[in-house]
């Protein structure tokens, strides 16, 4: 079991290079070079680079692999060394945990399992301030650094079809991400100081479950044509009150998703929705849209925005392109970095309000203007300013 506090007052990991137990190596098969722990050199798989090179390496460690794209090769290579038995079975929805939804849903690595989830939640809420402060500016990037080079070594392995070997480098993947997705949970539960209103609870459900819909809607200029009294009237008078519709088309749905938008907007407007600290989301973009995004510099976005705290997440979600061979970081997705501010209005579900809260999902609100202010080429992520409507 990972405990939130011996996360965060470890020592930050130290890049490859610095690591004396580590080794600079080269496939002989593939020619990749990359780090692995001195005991687990193999002369049948590696062989020693050239000292040019290896010095070279040193100087630059995180180039090329950095970044947006990490979960997406992590997916192929769990997909290569995992049982095909167990990846192909199937179960009911209804017996499924909330973990095993999701990542039967979005096909992620996801290492919590829910007793874990919920002790983590508890950890975030209950931190001594100072290291409550630390978890908040907690950076990522350090377990990158090992996350890549151990991904390395799986995809060589693999190359070489040494499953075991693979097999055991996909174990420390496994741990690296465990750290980041507690990380990620345990900074949900420290922003969420207070509780939502059950409204609002079902209304962010809803606009979770079908985003999409409710996005394009409010993207192409839908626009809200009841007051929030009236569609509750319309809507308690059908005396139903699922919060999802299979035909997203029926004047049922239409009134439900009004509803929604409205009582998520009187959310945002409230004292509740302000953050009490300084904290950093991210986004995967597909690449179609964010050219787009990035010859304009900035824009208004009419949707609601549908974030995350732990970038493994983000990055998922919109990843559609692999390239294992010939891995660059430049062909696979790209993230926003999103710096948010103390007071800004966001909407965030604990784990005591959503079973999904494995997302740590953050939802800005509509109307939102992003500017992009930086790009970490090595990482292939940019950074994104937002301005609220009416700041």
């Amino acid at each position: 079991m990972i405990r939130l506090k011996n996360i965060l007052v470890e020592e930050e990991p130290k890049k490859p290079s610095e690591d004396p137990n580590k080794i600079l190596v080269k496939n002989k098969e593939t020619g990749q070079s990359y780090y692995i722990n001195k005991d687990n050199f193999d002369p049948s798989v590696h062989e020693k680079p050239e000292a040019k090179k290896e010095k070279k390496k040193e100087e630059k460690p995180s180039s090329d692999k950095k970044g947006g794209g990490i979960m997406a090769k992590l997916k192929a290579e769990k997909e290569k060394t995992a049982s095909k038995d167990k990846e192909e079975k199937k179960e009911e929805p209804e017996k499924l945990s909330p973990s095993q939804k999701m990542e039967k849903e979005i096909g992620s690595l996801v290492t919590l399992d829910d007793k874990e989830k919920e002790e983590i939640a508890d950890d975030g809420k209950n931190l001594r301030p100072d290291l409550k402060a630390k978890l908040l500016k907690f950076e990522f990037t350090p377990y990158f650094r090992e996350f890549d080079s151990l991904l390395d070594q799986v995809s060589a392995y693999n190359d070489k079809k040494d499953n075991e070997s693979a097999k055991k480098a996909m174990t420390e993947v496994k741990k690296i991400a465990k750290k980041i997705q507690s990380v990620a949970i345990a900074k949900l539960a420290a922003l969420n100081v207070s509780s939502n209103d059950p409204k609002v609870i079902s209304a962010a459900k809803y606009y979770h479950n079908g985003s999409f819909i409710t996005n394009e809607f409010l993207r192409s200029g839908g626009k809200v044509k009841s007051s929030l009294d009236d569609l509750e009237k319309i809507l308690d008078k059908n005396n139903e009150k699922q919060m999802f519709m299979s035909d997203p088309t029926s004047l049922w749905s239409m009134n439900l998703q009004d509803y929604s938008i409205l009582l998520l907007d009187e959310h945002f407007k409230s004292d509740g929705a302000k953050l009490e600290s300084d904290t950093v989301v991210y986004r995967g973009m597909e690449r179609k849209i964010l050219d787009t995004f990035v010859n304009a510099g900035e824009w208004v976005d009419n949707g609601f925005v549908s974030t995350s705290l732990n970038p493994l997440v983000a990055e998922e979600f919109t990843n559609k392109k692999l390239v294992v061979s010939g891995f660059k970081r430049k062909d696979l997705t790209p993230i926003f970095k999103i710096k948010l501010k103390k007071g800004d209005p966001v909407l965030t579900l604990p784990c005591s309000e959503d079973e999904f809260c494995i997302e740590s999902e953050v939802t800005l609100p509509r109307g939102c203007k992003f500017v992009i202010t930086g790009k970490d080429e090595e990482r292939n992520i940019y950074e994104v300013s937002v301005e609220f409507p009416n700041a």
